[in-house]
């Protein structure tokens, strides 16, 4: 516009662009997330605490709801920072390709892009340094396009180009290895979120008692769920069986 500065002219277009559809909900699922995490790793602890100070009653009532809470919210919220955050992915590798090729350390433009898991290189952010040790095939075109065979612009190449259409007195190469390692920050959050959840529901089940006395079962009703243990133990001198 003629005032040099960007101007809103819709709400409605504003709320609705695919980048605040894609992160609004990443962000606010990570939030439940991190929570549902932490909340669930101290009950799990508290659990396993009490059980071993012989306080068995007080974990299963004081902190498994906690942990039962904690596991929804990490179940859940998973599913949607994983389904947002790859649409948001997708978005970046358009909107912004420099950001997700300094994130991947993609030095040069390829076609059927690795996914780095380890990659290092010195600290003084020359692309040329980069070296990638263990990578996964063609991981990173697939997650950008949804298939193989996508080719992916590296910050070199990306240099060039912002260059000629901004200028040559700019680096716009971000810092690789901040932008590299805080991805794989997240995802490693994101995978302490998954093995913490692994065992968890083993901590989460009830075990339920039902005696058999003067020929009924007591408690008459239980209501049992998934996971749950159930023990019988016979008071009366004769047999029973459970239907």
């Amino acid at each position: 516009p003629a005032t040099g500065r960007a101007e809103m002219h819709s709400l409605g277009a504003v709320v609705t662009n695919p980048t605040v559809l894609a992160a609004f909900p990443h962000t606010i699922a990570a939030a439940f997330l991190t929570a549902g995490t932490f909340v669930a790793a101290i009950c799990a602890w508290w659990m396993v605490t009490l059980v071993r100070r012989g306080q068995t009653d007080k974990a299963r009532s004081v902190y498994r709801p906690g942990l039962r809470l904690g596991l929804v919210a990490m179940i859940v919220s998973g599913l949607i920072v994983t389904g947002s955050g790859h649409w948001q992915a997708q978005l970046m590798f358009h909107q912004q390709p420099m950001k997700m090729a300094a994130a991947e350390g993609l030095v040069n433009t390829e076609t059927r892009v690795p996914l780095s898991l380890l990659t290092v290189g010195s600290l003084d952010n020359d692309p040329a340094s980069v070296r990638h040790l263990v990578q996964i095939p063609c991981l990173t075109s697939i997650l950008a396009d949804n298939t193989c065979n996508s080719t992916l612009h590296g910050v070199a190449d990306l240099q060039k180009q912002y260059e000629a259409k901004y200028g040559t007195d700019v680096n716009y190469i971000p810092n690789l290895a901040v932008t590299y390692w805080s991805f794989r920050l997240m995802m490693a959050f994101a995978a302490f979120a998954a093995l913490l959840a692994l065992p968890a529901p083993r901590l989460a089940a009830a075990t339920h008692v039902v005696s058999m006395s003067g020929f009924k079962f007591v408690p008459q009703n239980l209501v049992v769920n998934v996971g749950d243990t159930v023990t019988w133990t016979n008071l009366d001198f004769t047999q029973h069986n459970s239907v």
